[in-house]
């Protein structure tokens, strides 16, 4: 039975596997969570929700503690309620 010779690395696709694809999308978007910090003050809620709005679901307990604790949770009717550290500060 004939051994299949070493896989050359320039043959391989050049794409990163999904998994690791996966992981650079959550360590970008986690990121982007932190650069808020550096968004003006009247958009940091749209900013916050939009790209919450395109984050994948390993982020969602981040996202709920930076809603809680900095952003505030949306009420039912308008806006939000006050989170524990406001944005303002």
């Amino acid at each position: 039975m004939a051994e299949h010779p070493p896989e050359d690395p320039e043959r391989r696709s050049t794409g990163p596997i999904p998994d690791e694809q996966t992981n650079r999308d959550v360590e970008l978007k986690a990121r982007m969570i932190v650069a808020i910090e550096f968004v003006p003050l009247a958009n940091v809620e749209n900013k916050f929700e939009s790209l919450q709005d395109t984050t994948l679901n390993k982020l969602e307990p981040i996202f709920n503690y930076f809603e809680d604790t900095y952003v505030g949770r949306p009420r039912h009717r308008n806006g939000r309620c006050n989170p524990m550290f406001p944005y303002s500060m």
